[in-house]
């Protein structure tokens, strides 16, 4: 799954200047970000379209700059409510 998301993510360099500085993304941040997934509550999906990969999403329901403001404690993990809402906890 990595391999998919560096060749998408290396479709728009210009993106990636913006939002990290460089126009490619290293397999190493992205192996850096498989392993935080958990503690982040983040989920990534892969778009699919007929025979192949198009595109990919995720969301990160706590992101690691509101852990500064927030009192949460970093060893806590995701939960899904009943509302489908995951929370730290």
């Amino acid at each position: 799954m990595i391999h998919i998301e560096k060749v998408i993510l290396h479709s728009d360099q210009g993106h990636n200047l913006i939002s990290t500085g460089s126009p490619e993304v290293a397999i190493k941040k992205l192996k850096k970000e498989h392993r935080e997934k958990e503690r982040l509550c983040k989920e990534r999906f892969l778009v699919e379209y007929r025979e192949g990969y198009i595109g990919l999403f995720d969301f990160t329901m706590i992101n690691p700059n509101d852990e500064k403001s927030l009192d949460w404690p970093s060893s806590s993990t995701c939960r899904l409510s009943k509302n489908g809402v995951r929370s730290k906890g």
